[in-house]
């Protein structure tokens, strides 16, 4: 049986990073709280206690490891549900926006730094 390499689809490195994450749904009145699983400069994987649909767009607020606190947009690329539960792990693409920019300094650091 030939075994092949996995093969690696991300273009940048992901640290592992658990950590409270507040999300905003475009609707003020529909927000939640989840945690961080991982994180890159290009996006985030959470495990989430509802399901959130396919491209639809948070807004974020993320604690690093140092408790320092950075705010983004992000886009639902994936998601799954936990077998035999009613919790979903979700992959989360980040949106080029104004606040992203001024965050993505600080998860750099955190990235670099692991």
């Amino acid at each position: 049986m030939e075994s092949y390499p996995f093969l690696q689809r991300r273009s940048t490195k992901r640290v592992a990073l658990s950590g409270p994450v507040r999300f905003q749904f475009r609707d003020p009145e529909l927000f939640g709280a989840c945690l961080s699983c991982d994180v890159s400069e290009g996006g985030i994987k959470m495990t989430l206690n509802r399901f959130v649909p396919l491209k639809e767009e948070l807004e974020l607020s993320i604690q690093l490891k140092d408790h320092t606190t950075v705010g983004c947009r992000a886009k639902v690329v994936w998601i799954e549900r936990f077998r035999f539960s009613e919790r979903y792990r979700a992959g989360l693409q980040f949106l080029p926006t104004s606040e992203y920019f001024d965050s993505k300094s600080e998860i750099s650091k955190l990235v670099q730094s692991s």
